[in-house]
């Protein structure tokens, strides 16, 4: 949104020198000019950006991709050529535009999208760096050496390097959290003794993300069911179909209340585990970019895990309790009793984005995200009594759960979802 986008060029320092007036006038006025980019704009970004071949099918013949030079070819063909398969692409992608649903339609929605973003660079860009009759004092001719030195000089150090004082990057990339926090032996060893509940969990929220995909697109591909691969003497795991909204993700932890737990963290959990893609614009390409398959929805958690003080092993021990969610719901029922212990558990436990709380006064993250669930499901299952063991989830207690606490319609998550038998759920 506007607010990103002036945090980003203020990070970035794109406006040094000027007021804050002065600053905040440009990054307006960008970012107005880019919220509203029309069809034809949108389709001649995705060609350009070399996209010709998921346009294929909508209706138009492409010329041969790619556009490669052929002994005794004429230059002035070749130059013919690439500008009927520009002018061939272009009109393919506004014509898949105005035949499926897409995010032009609706325009201002006051938040960029990928192609207006990267609009918005090369406007800043221009702004920055090249001469005019408004910029008489920029140094810059070109239009492409400004939008590098941009990217170069400005955005990639800024948004690369930790702040004084920090060790995680302004933007960290996801796949470090991932290489060194998710896909460990120890962290898959969790969510494997983790895995039924983690299973029903998701597909709940999937259940009610597609129900309200019918009506809101894009709409998302109906989920079958789960499906054991084996490979003989290798590896054997389960395919868990579905994909969860952010709506969802959001509404869920929202009346979950976990202690700590703000807007913020609960957005970069979602937005990390998202699959990247390049081209948005697709089918396929929109939902990936929106919404978390099972594996994205297990990194989300992994995330949270780091972002929610969650008790140790010792802490519980020491105040005789065995599960994690049954020692929180005890701090939480008399709040003026054990706020110092909720405050010393959020200021020990605390870490910058994409790190992890310190293990010596937190637990380890495997332990963490053991811990995570079983205060997630104690909530959902209520237990008779404060820390007995839990059993696997049900999708019977989180459907009477997601009817009565997240104000889920029954047609969205029917009994007859309740009663449906999946592998790996039991």
């Amino acid at each position: 949104m506007n607010d990103g986008w002036k945090a980003f060029t203020v990070d970035c320092g794109i406006w040094e020198g000027l007021s804050e007036k002065d600053a905040a006038s440009k990054n307006s006025l960008i970012f107005m000019a880019c919220d509203k980019i029309d069809l034809p704009t949108a389709a001649a970004l995705i060609e350009q950006a070399g996209w010709v071949g998921p346009l294929r099918g909508a209706g138009r013949v492409l010329p041969p991709a790619p556009l490669t030079a052929q002994p005794g070819f004429d230059p002035s063909e070749i130059a013919r050529e690439i500008e009927e398969g520009i002018v061939a692409a272009t009109s393919a992608a506004i014509d898949a535009g105005l035949e499926a649903e897409n995010d032009f339609k609706t325009k201002p929605t006051r938040q960029l999208s990928r192609p207006e973003f990267l609009l918005a660079l090369v406007k800043t860009a221009i702004e920055r760096f090249v001469r005019g009759k408004q910029r008489p004092k920029n140094e810059m001719d070109d239009v492409g050496d400004a939008l590098e030195r941009l990217l170069a000089e400005l955005v990639a150090p800024a948004l690369g390097r930790p702040r004084a004082g920090r060790s995680q990057p302004l933007l960290p990339l996801a796949d470090e959290f991932r290489t060194s926090v998710c896909y460990t032996q120890q962290t898959t060893h969790a969510l494997s003794r983790l895995a039924p509940s983690l299973r029903v969990l998701f597909a709940g929220l999937a259940k009610i993300s597609f129900e309200f995909s019918r009506t809101v697109p894009p709409q998302l591909p109906k989920g079958g069911k789960n499906k054991l691969v084996e490979r003989p003497g290798r590896a054997k795991w389960m395919i868990v179909p579905g994909h969860v909204s952010f709506a969802e993700w959001r509404r869920f932890l929202d009346v979950l209340k976990l202690v700590g737990l703000e807007i913020r963290e609960i957005t970069q959990c979602f937005l990390y585990a998202i699959m990247g893609v390049v081209n948005g614009q697709s089918a396929d390409g929109r939902v990936k970019e929106r919404y978390l398959p099972f594996e994205g929805f297990l990194e989300a958690l992994v995330r949270l895990a780091t972002a929610v003080p969650l008790p140790t092993d010792v802490q519980m021990a020491s105040a005789e309790f065995t599960h994690a969610g049954a020692y929180l719901d005890h701090l939480l029922e008399v709040p003026s009793d054990n706020v110092g212990v909720l405050d010393q558990m959020l200021a020990e436990q605390a870490c910058e984005w994409c790190g992890v709380p310190e293990p010596s006064v937190a637990g380890t993250m495997p332990r963490r995200v053991e811990h995570l669930l079983d205060v997630i499901v104690r909530k959902i299952k209520q237990p008779k009594e404060i820390d007995e063991p839990l059993g696997v989830l049900t999708r019977r207690e989180f459907r009477m759960w997601a009817i009565r606490t997240m104000g889920v319609a029954e047609s969205q998550i029917p009994d007859t979802w309740a009663k449906e038998a999946q592998p790996g759920e039991a």
